[in-house]
């Protein structure tokens, strides 16, 4: 007990620096960077309300943090903190154009969604399902293939464009015209894609993994790798590589402790802003910015428009039929063109970002209450299966996608449906309780 009361004091130290390493970085290198492209304007930091917000939030991580990340549940509360509140929070004295009392309501507000998450997450539940390893195997096999067949069929691989790069950064051509071409590919086909990339491939590489077989190995990651070179994406050709540490991590210690994370995420700010003291920008550019700042970023450029404009209520989706939508785009699209001046751009954003642009803070509540909901009905799976080391190492890119994208687009396009299907019909276990 008390070495867990004193992990929570070392995390609760770090989330303050943490925090302040957030906007400093934002002001110092973000904004001279990428103002240019319409970054929000961040020449100065309010430094009362950082102090007094990140003094509160460090009180609330001792409250609501997991003490390990072992089910589902920790997972999701754990990347909601660290990679959306956290720096969205931080970047609000730098940035944010709402008045003080918007201000301290947005942190409220994050604070009580993270204590209904915790609350929710605390529930025991028990479920029996799932099918004989007889029957799912044979099923989940024919359909991959059938998948696989598909994709390869809709999509194919454009080598000159690769065997033309002269950079990393032709990768980024690639990817549009993947994208040109993906209007044309059936829906169906298009959410498989994706959804191979999440879930179905790294579902076979665990299963590779979990019975040392090379020959799934080798099927799971030239898969993959078709993929990447159909789009030109990075986080494809990474994919599987942070699958692949995860299970190292849970196979051998089942769980990662909340401090080591938080260790880990801190070590990331600090290593990519140390390293841009000393005049070398790139490691702060492709993880720092990519990673942590550029979510809190659009967290609150989303909450200072939809605070002055009308709110989405999903009338550019689910909800087209029944709602007078205001814009003719979806929000992503809304924000590019009327905050970063570039009708093209797609500033997709977090799932609470999301969520706050169609139904405001209301939104907020309902949709991490939806979320951890769903996350409680993956813990159940968890608790009721011998593969748990499987269960968390899937669960990690569809995850990572609630960093910059709606909670509806993780499940209907980057597979968190598909993991509930997965996870509902996999052969259960003895439940565990541990």
């Amino acid at each position: 007990m008390m070495d867990d009361i004193k992990r929570r004091l070392v995390t609760c130290v770090i989330v303050i620096l943490y925090m302040a390493l957030i906007s400093i970085s934002y002001v110092q290198y973000v904004y001279p960077a990428y103002g240019y492209m319409g970054f929000p304007v961040g020449k100065n930091i309010d430094f009362p309300f950082l102090i007094i917000s990140a003094i509160f939030l460090s009180i609330v991580s001792f409250l609501v943090l997991p003490s390990d990340i072992f089910k589902p549940t920790d997972l999701l509360i754990t990347i909601t903190f660290w990679l959306i509140i956290l720096p969205s929070v931080s970047l609000i004295p730098v940035i944010s154009t709402s008045d003080i009392y918007r201000k301290i309501l947005t942190v409220l507000i994050f604070s009580l969604v993270l204590i209904i998450m915790k609350s929710i997450s605390m529930i025991k539940i028990s479920m029996k399902f799932g099918m004989s390893e007889k029957y799912f195997a044979p099923i989940f096999y024919t359909f991959f293939v059938i998948n696989m067949c598909l994709i390869i069929y809709y999509y194919r691989v454009n080598i000159d464009s690769f065997l033309s790069m002269t950079s990393i950064k032709d990768l980024y051509n690639i990817r549009m015209t993947f994208r040109g071409d993906n209007n044309e590919t059936p829906k169906l086909v298009e959410y498989l894609f994706f959804a191979s990339s999440k879930v179905f491939i790294p579902f076979l590489f665990i299963k590779g993994l979990e019975n040392k077989s090379k020959t799934i190995l080798i099927l799971a990651f030239s898969c993959q790798m078709y993929l990447f070179l159909v789009t030109g994406s990075k986080s494809i050709f990474l994919g599987l590589f942070l699958v692949y540490v995860l299970w190292l991590f849970f196979h051998k210690y089942k769980k990662i402790t909340s401090l080591s994370f938080s260790l880990l995420i801190f070590s990331v700010i600090f290593v990519s802003y140390s390293l841009f003291l000393i005049g070398y920008d790139q490691v702060i550019n492709v993880i720092g910015r990519r990673a942590i700042i550029i979510p809190g970023m659009l967290t609150n450029v989303y909450l200072d428009f939809f605070s002055e404009h009308n709110f989405g209520f999903l009338g550019y989706s689910i909800f087209s039929k029944i709602v007078h939508y205001t814009y003719n785009t979806d929000p992503a699209f809304v924000i590019g063109k009327n905050v970063f001046e570039r009708p093209e751009m797609s500033a997709n954003v977090n799932y609470i970002g999301s969520s706050f642009a169609d139904f405001g803070y209301w939104g907020v509540i309902v949709f991490t209450f939806l979320a951890t909901l769903l996350y409680k009905f993956f813990d159940a799976c968890f608790y009721n299966t011998k593969d748990k080391v499987m269960i968390l190492s899937l669960l990690i890119l569809p995850t990572w996608v609630l960093v910059d994208g709606s909670l509806i687009t993780a499940m209907t396009t980057h597979g968190l449906l598909w993991i509930f299907f997965i996870f509902m019909f996999y052969p259960k276990g003895e439940e565990s309780d541990k």
